[in-house]
């Protein structure tokens, strides 16, 4: 390139006192000049993507996976969801849809700063015996962010309430909810036990239980937190997200790790990569968790139920924090099957989808069998 910028200035002038006229010279320079602008264009990354596959061309617009700068997508989906959005409770939330005709609803809700993308592999390891939904909660994946405020779990509710109206207007549906999703999943099977037909929870078993005499204390962080509003650091690169991902989840091999940091990422227009998940749904709520609470709720819910909980406890910070009063949940919630996945953590719709989908498929059969039989 600087040979090109020299050959622009200095060649152009060596020939002024030439035969070629001064009309040459300018197309020239003109041409040597559009060739460097053309070039810095394609280095900043403007440039048109190789296409390795349609099936990955097709998952990246669908899934908000456009800043993979290489297009190569290591994990090959199998099923591609359709994308859609709409407005529910001032914002515009995004769906994907794994469709599949005449198959039971499915609907999938994702964790804390999650997205619905991350159900891909899970999706593909059901192969196409459910008809699935997953909506990215508000402020997360490609759904809008709040305008201020805080993410508040009761608007939240009323979202996932939305969601099962548009989605299956006329019957109960199937739902699946991981870590915060469970939360939410359950208190809405609770309150609404007729527009439930099944339920498993992938430890959404609820958090620590708070304290109410912390409630002064709390109120001022949230207030704090509002009036200190944060912003994301530059995460570097996709490979650095990937790893820390492996890090954290030990069992998450290579080609699921980019997956997700693609998928959980996104380029701002200064080139700074950062989450897409709003940095908002960091501040707390305003009021302690109480499980008494959840409890209370739990009892309402009619619908079969299945424990799923990941076996890696060394790795399961969540377990651990509420290993004291597991059992204890488990009974409140009418101790329903639980299933234990061995070689997983947490996130065990990342580490074990392969498994996620086996227990899934059984609990389905046993509650299509008990439907059928009243």
């Amino acid at each position: 390139m600087v040979a090109l910028l020299l050959l622009a200035g200095v060649w152009p002038q060596a020939i002024s006192g030439s035969s070629i006229n001064g009309a040459k010279v300018f197309q020239i320079r003109f041409f040597v000049i559009t060739c460097f602008l053309g070039f810095v264009w394609y280095q900043l990354g403007f440039r048109q993507p190789r296409i390795i596959a349609d099936t990955a061309v097709q998952q990246k617009g669908l899934l908000g996976l456009n800043n993979i700068k290489d297009n190569k997508l290591t994990y090959s989906p199998q099923h591609i969801p359709h994308s859609a959005y709409h407005d529910i409770n001032g914002l515009r939330l995004h769906l994907c849809h794994w469709a599949a005709a005449d198959k039971p609803k499915l609907l999938l809700l994702h964790g804390w700063m999650d997205c619905a993308a991350s159900f891909q592999f899970v999706a593909d390891a059901l192969g196409g015996d459910w008809d699935i939904y997953a909506p990215d909660w508000r402020g997360c994946g490609l759904s809008a962010h709040q305008i201020g405020g805080y993410y508040d779990r009761a608007l939240m509710l009323a979202d996932l309430a939305a969601w099962v109206d548009i989605i299956s207007p006329h019957a109960p549906i199937y739902m699946v909810g991981h870590s915060m999703g469970g939360m939410l999943a359950a208190h809405y099977a609770g309150a609404f036990p007729e527009r439930v037909r099944g339920l498993a929870l992938l430890e959404g078993f609820g958090i620590e239980d708070g304290d109410i005499h912390d409630a002064a204390a709390r109120s001022r962080r949230f207030i704090e937190a509002l009036q200190q509003p944060q912003q994301w650091h530059n995460l570097g690169t996709e490979a650095a997200v990937a790893a820390k991902l492996r890090q954290r989840n030990p069992l998450l091999d290579e080609a699921q790790a980019q997956f997700v940091a693609a998928a959980l990422t996104r380029q701002t227009a200064s080139g700074c990569l950062i989450y897409k998940a709003d940095i908002k749904h960091k501040i707390p709520q305003p009021m302690p968790y109480r499980l008494s609470v959840a409890y209370a709720l739990w009892q309402h819910i009619r619908a079969p139920l299945l424990w799923v909980e990941g076996g890696l406890l060394p790795h399961n910070r969540y377990l651990q924090h509420i290993a004291a009063t597991l059992d204890e949940r488990h009974a409140a919630l009418g101790r329903p099957p639980k299933t234990t996945i061995v070689q997983s953590g947490h996130m065990l719709h990342w580490e074990a989808p392969q498994a996620v989908a086996a227990a899934l498929a059984v609990f389905g059969e046993s509650v299509g069998n008990t439907h059928s039989k009243k």
